[in-house]
Formats: structure tokens, C-alpha cells, sequence
């Protein structure tokens, strides 16, 4: 999880996702892990399973931290 190696500048900047000024891009970040997800279930090349498993992984991991730092 991000927030566990994050310093309290960075923390603070993750919670900051929560601001309504800061939706659209979060919506964004969810959206994209929804394609991704749907990508990687239709995916048969080694190689983009495991580009997709790295970018899905990613987000997920932003997503909690910015739910646990504030909550969406």
C-alpha cells in the first residue's frame, strides 16, 4: 500500500484526491482501472497480461490509499 513507505507531504498529497476540485481525475483513475480489468481478462499474450496485472495492481493500490486517507 502507498500510504505504508509515503512521507506525511505525500500523504497528505494523496488525501488531497478526495477534493472536489480533484473528482474528475479520480473518476478517471477509476475508469481506468475498469478497462484495464476488462483488458486483462480478454488478454492472451504473456507479455501484455503481465503489463496489464502491473497497471491494475497499480491502481488499485492508489485507490485504497486515497480511500483510506479519506475515504470516496
Amino acid at each position: 500500500m502507498l500510504l505504508q513507505s509515503a512521507s506525511k507531504q505525500q500523504t497528505e498529497a494523496i488525501r488531497r484526491f478526495n477534493s472536489p476540485e480533484l473528482k474528475p481525475l479520480l473518476d478517471l483513475f477509476i475508469s481506468e482501472l475498469d478497462k484495464s480489468r476488462a483488458q486483462l481478462v480478454r488478454a492472451d499474450d504473456l507479455a501484455k497480461i503481465y503489463r496489464l496485472q502491473g497497471r491494475v495492481q497499480f491502481l488499485e493500490d492508489l485507490l485504497h490509499s486515497v480511500s483510506k486517507a479519506g475515504g470516496f
